[in-house]
């Protein structure tokens, strides 16, 4: 879902993901959001640092590991230890524990609204993670025009030591104002 202020250059942009149908080039990251307005204020923060077929060879240690999994990207994990993750083009590149979804699909929009004053969006997400470690997984997003968000979520892990981190990936350091 896609939404903004207006057209102006001092506009406010946001995006939030939810509900694909594809898994081609999707990566584990339901219930994400980008917000933009004169930078970034939350984005994706992966990059692919390769430049060409051999480097990019080279680089599927980053890919597997931060660039394409759910902890570059503004979600929630739910830490499971000894959780592995499925990797690109082989299981052996996936090393890191983050925490995130095993599954690029399976986010479902459950509400959606949208007016002159707000956008409102429930994302159920519990699907992507994997049932050991996720009951549920819902992010509630809403926009209010023109330049506030409020995100709440409600996560309930299978058990209390599985941690839970929630992940806001900016282009500054966030300052508290007001």
């Amino acid at each position: 879902t896609y939404m903004f202020s207006g057209r102006e250059k001092d506009s406010t942009y946001a995006m939030f993901t939810c509900g694909a149908k594809s898994a081609a080039h999707k990566h584990p990251d339901e219930n994400h959001f980008v917000i933009y307005k004169g930078g970034f204020l939350a984005m994706d923060s992966g990059t692919r640092s390769a430049s060409g077929w051999k480097d990019w060879l080279d680089d599927m240690w980053h890919d597997n590991n931060y660039y394409a999994a759910s902890i570059a990207h503004n979600v929630v994990t739910i830490r499971m230890e000894g959780e592995t993750f499925p990797g690109w083009p082989d299981c052996k590149y996936a090393v890191a524990n983050h925490g995130g979804m095993y599954k690029t699909t399976g986010g479902v929009v459950q509400a959606y609204e949208t007016n002159d004053i707000f956008t409102y969006i429930a994302g159920n997400s519990t699907a992507c993670y994997r049932p050991e470690k996720c009951r549920k997984m819902i992010r509630q997003f809403v926009f209010v025009l023109p330049d506030y968000f409020v995100v709440c979520d409600t996560v309930e892990s299978v058990r209390d030591d599985q941690a839970k981190t929630w992940l806001l990936h900016s282009q500054n350091e966030p300052v508290e104002n007001g």
